[in-house]
C-alpha cells in the first residue's frame, strides 16, 4: 500500500513482498503524474516530477540494492544522459544525448575496460563512427555507418595490434578492395567489388591464386 507524504511524496513499500510487482511501480508513476507529485520513491526506483513531467535525476536499483541506472531529464521531460551499471558495480553503458536525433552510446566490459563507442540516431541505428575494443584495451574494430547502413572503410585488428581485415562499403553494399590477413601477415584473401556489390577483377583467397577472372555479375573461365 502506498501513501502520500504531506510534502507531496509518494512512498512505496520499503520491503518487497510476494504481492509486489513491477506493474505496481508503473501505476504509482501514473498516479504521480495525475496528482502532480513532486517525487515518487519505491524499493527499486526513485523519480522526480515537475508539472506532471519527469524532471531531474531518476534512479533504479537492483534487488541487491546496487545502483542499476541513473537518468537525467530536462524540464521538457527529454532524456539528456543515462548511465547503467552491472550488478558488480562497474559501468555497463551510457547514452549521452546531443539532440533529438543524435546520441553517443558507450559500453564497458564487467572489468571496467571500455568495450565500444558509437553514435546513434533517433531510431537507435548506428550513425557515424563505431569503435570496438578488446577486453585488454586494444582496438578491435573501427567502421562508419549512415543511419544503420555500412558506408566507408571498416578495419579489424588482432589483439596484438596487427591488421586483420580492411573492407569497404557503399550504402550497405560491398565495394572496392577487400583484404584480410592472418596474424603472421599471410594474405587470407584479396577481393574486389564494383559499386553494385558484384565481384570484379582477379581474387586471391587463402594465399592461393584463383584462376578465374571476374567480370561484372559473372565468372569468365580462362
Amino acid at each position: 500500500m502506498s501513501r502520500i507524504h504531506p510534502n507531496n511524496i509518494i512512498i512505496l513499500p520499503d520491503i518487497l513482498t510476494e504481492n509486489y510487482s513491477y506493474s505496481d511501480e508503473v501505476n504509482f508513476r501514473e498516479e504521480s503524474r495525475r496528482l502532480g507529485i513532486l517525487y515518487v520513491k519505491g524499493p527499486r526506483f526513485q523519480e522526480t516530477f515537475k508539472n506532471g513531467k519527469k524532471y531531474g535525476i531518476a534512479y533504479r536499483w537492483y534487488e541487491s540494492g546496487n545502483i542499476k541506472r541513473k537518468s537525467y531529464y530536462n524540464s521538457s521531460e527529454t532524456l539528456i544522459y543515462q548511465i547503467e551499471w552491472y550488478q558488480n558495480g562497474q559501468k555497463s553503458n551510457s547514452n549521452r544525448y546531443i539532440n533529438d536525433n543524435l546520441r553517443i552510446f558507450t559500453s564497458w566490459y564487467t572489468s571496467g575496460q571500455k568495450k565500444s563507442e558509437s553514435r546513434r540516431d533517433s531510431a537507435h541505428r548506428i550513425d557515424g563512427c563505431i569503435k570496438i575494443w578488446y577486453d585488454n584495451g586494444c582496438l578491435k574494430h573501427v567502421g562508419h555507418y549512415i543511419h544503420g547502413e555500412k558506408d566507408g572503410i571498416f578495419e579489424g585488428l588482432y589483439k596484438s595490434g596487427k591488421k586483420r581485415y580492411s573492407h569497404c562499403y557503399s550504402k550497405g553494399i560491398e565495394s572496392g578492395n577487400w583484404k584480410a590477413w592472418e596474424e603472421n601477415g599471410n594474405v587470407l584473401y584479396n577481393k574486389i567489388y564494383d559499386n553494385s556489390g558484384s565481384p570484379i577483377g582477379t581474387w586471391t583467397i587463402n594465399s592461393r591464386f584463383i584462376n578465374n577472372r571476374y567480370s561484372v555479375g559473372s565468372v569468365i573461365e580462362d
